[in-house]
């Protein structure tokens, strides 16, 4: 429990779940490796969140309307957009194998 108060529940299930051990191998469990993946992982998706809502808010401050997600929008021409979307489809597939135990 002190690992889980010092560095929250969130970083150690990941650390269980890319560990040895849900391959039935044995475990060195280490705390250096949960704050690797709270500095590595959470945090970057914390940060891409936050900059995410901020871009929101301030869209919605300079417009004057309510953000929404439109699916069906025309998808972009520009080849940083299209590595980006490609990069999180990767990133998708990658999880879904991953939780799926297919690697």
């Amino acid at each position: 429990m002190e690992i889980v108060n010092k560095y929250g529940a969130d970083a150690v299930r990941l650390f269980l779940v890319n560990s040895p051990v849900v391959r039935g191998d044995n475990l060195r469990f280490r705390e250096e490796g949960v704050r690797e993946i709270l500095t590595n992982v959470l945090l970057k998706w914390i940060n891409s969140l936050n900059f995410y809502l901020g871009q929101v808010e301030l869209y919605e401050r300079a417009s004057g309307k309510k953000f929404v997600n439109d699916h069906d929008a025309p998808k972009s021409k520009n080849v940083m957009d299209r590595w980006i979307l490609a990069s999180c489809q990767t990133l998708i597939q990658h999880v879904d194998q991953e939780m799926a135990g297919e690697l």
